[in-house]
């Protein structure tokens, strides 16, 4: 079992808000700031085959585009197997952090990349579709100067023809240039399959384009790579590798409408990396895996020319076919090391020999990929899906099974020749159940160890440890620890752990952590944790990266929330809603602390704190006597604000509740109060501001004098309702 990846946590703690923002805010230069979304889904829907290297393909992007592509992991967010609302939320909050990126940097770019099941109409997700149209909105929605979006699944060609975009001529734009538009790139037309492989440990659009990015796709030398070059690699390589595959070739697609002059860089290979270089006299086809065996890059060497690969650093496997030879070099690249290779780095290997429809191959690198994809072709002939097509490995099945411990088995007697092989429906544990796929319940004294779904429910006095999807309820006395999605109920004594995604409810004794998505609700005395939360976090403390919906706790920590927060302590990157609280921390917020004094001779203490819409005020007053020693008159605030008007000026308009105690009667006196106050910021953390004030004094009320009161009527309605004092104030605000 995977460990939990919590991807994206920027964990908004006060300590983090005070120094770092400081630091971030100074810092910020007028350059090119990326963001990044991406997305793997594997998950296409019960009708569909589940695939592979979705995910896999996402993070490895992902990756690169972190490491050469500028993207800092703070601007980028992975999701996998999303539900459309899980998106949408995502796209909403890139959308505001964009918006504020606008006015630090001279040009903002969003890299949209999505790998896994599609149709004509759109993506699919689950057992859901996110329509092109939509996710076309969702994209334009982001107000980049430049948007790049790739899209690696099945038809996806109909994404690049809404609005007669279809293969436009590309006119591209350098990253010294005045730009704006969009790129829209797929790995197949509107008709087409995409493919994805076991032999390159992913789909063939996007090892083609990794690839590329790394600097196989950097045909000028000059260490860019930019969106023309990865594009025309990616389509020459994709079409060739899948001309003779059993579901035909795949013709990636653009849709290009950018206004500017020269080529978009994609990724920078002069950055400080780990890097291969292979040496001008070096040609024929390169493979390079690392030390897990995984197939990292591949390209075609040409001789007289110069390929640096940027990868990280590790050991590494070369490969060259080249005249009829296999060649292949092993190396250890350390930190930002660059290590070179020449043709006395190879020793001959040996090149495999292939068979082709019963004909012995020469061994030639097109006859190993023959073979390939003849393997493919014999599996379709056995009713099979090929290598490109995934389907389940045939399963042996009981309809009970009752264990004792994992490998003794009480019932049936004979064991299972892999466990991750067999399937039940009902699975007992006396006291502990290990089970493969449960397409019905799992009941244990103890525990239950499952690694594939329970379509129905797991329930353990102790325990349930899952790999895979529950799609019921997953209930343990003590703890529930889920590799997989849980579509229901996760209920445990003490603690629920979730490595994917909860659409339902997840509650526990004391702690809830899901490590993507919750659509529904956390509960839990103590502590939730979630990657996305649509929905409701109900506990003493919640943290959550971004999501839609309301905190419900004593601490609430998110990075950015569409909705609310209400509890004692509310922080926050930003929340496009409300927050209740004691003290509200929003980075992107409002957090003011002001002096100023009225024509009533009062001086001010203002502490504002809350998102831009609505936030907190605390007021301390005291009357410029007291500060003089002639007996003190104090005066307090509490209410709530809206920065109506943001930006260099300002406009705040407040309703409060004001008491002034006044020590002559020794009485407190409550009464309403509006302000009306703008500014002008001087400095990042310095502005002066003036307004005015109208203080009600409710008529019916006996009370002593006090400056509130003073000065000229605004109103009064003959004994009745309020006589309201307007006053006017100044001050400096920090």
């Amino acid at each position: 079992m995977k460990a939990l990846s919590f991807r994206g946590r920027r964990a908004p703690f006060v300590t983090a808000i005070m120094l770092l923002t400081a630091v971030s805010l100074a810092a910020q230069d007028q350059s090119v700031r990326r963001f990044g979304f991406f997305v793997g889904a594997n998950d296409g829907g019960s009708d569909r085959v589940t695939l592979r290297y979705a995910l896999s393909d996402a993070e490895r992007v992902a990756g690169v585009m972190n490491r050469v592509g500028g993207i800092d992991r703070t601007d980028m967010i992975l999701l996998s197997d999303p539900q459309p609302a899980d998106v949408r939320a995502t796209a909403e909050g890139i959308a505001r952090e964009v918006g504020r990126a606008k006015g630090d940097s001279r040009r903002v770019e969003l890299l949209f990349y999505y790998s896994g099941h599609s149709d004509e109409r759109g993506l699919l997700l689950g057992e859901s579709r996110l329509l092109y149209e939509e996710l076309r909105t969702l994209i334009t929605n982001v107000d980049a100067d430049v948007s790049v979006a790739i899209l690696d699944s099945c038809s996806s060609g109909s994404f690049t023809r809404l609005k007669g975009g279809w293969r436009s001529q590309p006119f591209l734009v350098n990253d010294a240039s005045d730009m704006s538009g969009h790129a829209f790139l797929t790995s197949s037309s509107d008709n087409e399959a995409s493919q994805e492989s076991d032999a390159i440990g992913a789909s063939f659009f996007t090892h083609y384009l990794v690839s590329g990015l790394l600097g196989a796709a950097d045909t000028t030398n000059d260490r860019l790579v930019t969106l023309n070059e990865v594009y025309q690699y990616a389509f020459t390589e994709t079409l060739s590798r899948t001309a003779g595959t059993y579901a035909g070739p795949q013709h990636p697609s653009y849709d290009i409408q950018l206004s500017g002059a020269g080529d978009l860089v994609l990724t920078d290979l002069s950055q400080r990396t780990a890097a291969i270089v292979l040496e001008p006299e070096l040609a024929g086809r390169v493979y390079v895996r690392n030390a897990t065996g995984q197939l990292v890059a591949e390209l075609e060497k040409f001789p007289q020319k110069e390929i640096r690969l940027s990868i990280e650093p590790g050991a590494y496997g070369v490969e060259l076919i080249t005249g009829g030879e296999r060649l292949f070099a092993e190396l250890r690249v350390a930190g930002y090391g660059e290590e070179r290779l020449v043709s006395g780095d190879f020793d001959a290997a040996g090149l495999e020999r292939t068979r082709s429809r019963g004909d012995e191959s020469t061994g030639t690198d097109d006859d190993i990929f023959d073979e390939i994809r003849n393997r493919a072709l014999e599996a379709a002939e056995r009713a099979q899906k090929n290598a490109l097509v995934r389907t389940e490995t045939t399963r042996e099945y009981d309809p009970l099974t009752v264990d004792i411990f994992p490998g003794l088995r009480l019932y049936p007697s004979r064991e299972p020749e892999d466990i991750r092989t067999s399937t039940t429906n009902v699975a007992v544990g006396i006291p502990i159940a290990y089970t493969g796929r449960v397409n019905g319940a799992a009941a244990s004294y103890i525990l239950n160890f499952g690694l594939g779904p329970v379509r129905g429910a797991q329930y353990a006095g102790v325990g349930n440890i899952h790999e895979g999807v529950v799609r019921g309820v997953q209930s343990g006395g003590v703890f529930n620890l889920s590799d997989g999605d849980v579509i229901g109920v996760q209920s445990a004594g003490v603690i629920n752990i979730l490595d994917e995604n909860l659409r339902g409810l997840q509650a526990a004794g004391v702690a809830n952590l899901a490590g993507d998505s919750v659509t529904g609700a956390q509960f839990a005395g103590v502590f939730n944790m979630a990657g996305t939360v649509a929905g409701v976090q109900a506990s003493l403390v919640n943290v959550l990266d971004n999501g839609s919906g309301v905190q419900l706790g004593l601490v609430n920590l998110a990075d950015e929330l569409a909705g609310g927060q209400i509890g004692l302590v509310n922080i926050a990157d930003d929340v496009d809603g409300v927050t209740f609280g004691l003290l509200n921390v929003i980075r992107f917020g409002v957090f003011d602390y002001s002096l100023a004094i009225d024509d009533a001779g009062i001086v001010w203490n203002t502490l504002q704190h809350g998102t831009r819409g609505l936030y907190t005020v605390y007021q301390f007053g005291i009357h410029q006597n007291d500060l003089e020693g002639e007996g003190p008159d104090y005066f307090s605030s509490l209410g709530f604000g809206s920065r109506v008007w943001g930006g260099a000026i300002y406009l705040d308009v407040e309703l409060l509740a004001k008491t002034a105690y006044v020590s002559v009667e020794s009485e407190a006196v409550v009464f309403p109060s509006a302000r009306i106050s703008g500014g002008l910021q001087l400095g990042r953390n310095f502005a002066v501001f003036g307004g005015v004030s109208f203080d009600g004094k409710p008529n019916w009320y006996s009370v002593p004098e006090t400056p509130a009161f003073s000065g000229n009527e605004y109103f009064d309605a003959a004994g009745e309702g309020f006589t309201v004092y307007p006053h006017t104030f100044f001050g400096i605000k920090f």
